[in-house]
């Protein structure tokens, strides 16, 4: 297992709450948290099966969101249902959900993905926008994997 903050090779670690997250560090990274535990490496080795499957994308990694909703996301919403002689009560039956929400919508509250691709489908519009991403980090090829070392300055006291 490694040290989710300098990529060190450990095969015991502590587990610290860093930035609000859990991650696993080694010793010497510790004093960047606050420990909540100790690990040993069959509990990584475990986790590490689990996600192996799973194909994870850098905006995941990065928390970012992979799509973005467009200016005026509300507006537009409300303005293209007038255009249509619409009523509230009448768009939210076409879109299946309840007329208060259709009002908490246009008044500025952004649903689920999938409701706004109902809304996108009924209304005939673009909602949402594929994010455009641009990540300029500086990154040790010498190692395989990418560790929170490499995307945070840490700030020594």
């Amino acid at each position: 297992m490694k040290c989710e903050l300098c990529g060190a090779q450990i095969k015991q670690g502590k587990k610290i709450m860093f930035m609000g997250a859990p991650v696993i560090v080694c010793d010497e990274c510790a004093v960047n948290g606050r420990i909540i535990g100790d690990v040993r490496e069959q509990v990584a080795e475990k986790k590490k099966q689990d996600n192996a499957d799973k194909e994870i994308s850098p905006a995941t990694v990065l928390g970012e969101p992979e799509y973005e909703i467009v200016e005026n996301f509300s507006h537009k919403i409300k303005d293209i249902r007038e255009k249509k002689n619409l009523k509230q009560e009448d768009f939210a039956k076409h879109i299946n959900e309840p007329v208060a929400y259709v009002k908490r919508i246009e008044s500025g509250f952004v649903p689920p993905i999938a409701v706004i691709e109902k809304i996108e489908q009924f209304l005939n519009i673009n909602l949402i926008k594929k994010r455009e991403r641009v990540v300029l980090l500086k990154i040790d090829k010498s190692k395989d994997v990418l560790t929170l070392g490499d995307v945070v300055v840490i700030k020594k006291k």
